[in-house]
């Protein structure tokens, strides 16, 4: 879902709706990743970085200034991966300060500027999906 975000990708789910699990529907209908998909920009992420098995994709978002951010680990066999990235090594640095919230689990990760180092932990064949607006 992650991936499919930060593409801007139409989703193309081959399941019953009907009788799909909570968890899987709780993650199809999270409203964060919809919008990060669905944003009027239109813009496709990129993969800007990776590190190992980590890969970290951006995206272009509204309103000006914005982005998306998906960290993705491709381990299969390891513990979770501790991801730590300062902004401006990531080409966020459009704005003096980002509130950057996880999407899939609501998590504030409250006021970043953009020489902060964003410190996160990915597990195995897992993604985050985070949303980084421009608050000033």
């Amino acid at each position: 879902m992650a991936l499919w975000s930060i593409l801007s990708a139409p989703l193309f789910v081959s399941s019953d709706l009907r009788i799909i699990r909570t968890e899987s529907k709780k993650i199809l209908l999270n409203r964060r990743a919809i919008a990060i998909n669905q944003d009027s920009l239109g813009n496709l992420g990129q993969e800007i970085l990776v590190i190992g098995q980590v890969h970290i994709w951006r995206k272009s978002i509204l309103p000006t200034g914005s982005f998306a951010l998906a960290i993705f680990y491709l381990d299969i066999f390891a513990g979770p991966s501790k991801v730590s990235v300062k902004l401006v090594d990531i080409a966020i640095r459009s704005a003096a300060v980002f509130n950057i919230t996880e999407s899939f689990s609501g998590v504030n990760y409250g006021l970043y500027k953009p020489w902060h180092t964003l410190d996160c932990e990915v597990n195995p064949t897992g993604a985050l999906l985070f949303e980084i607006i421009a608050v000033s």
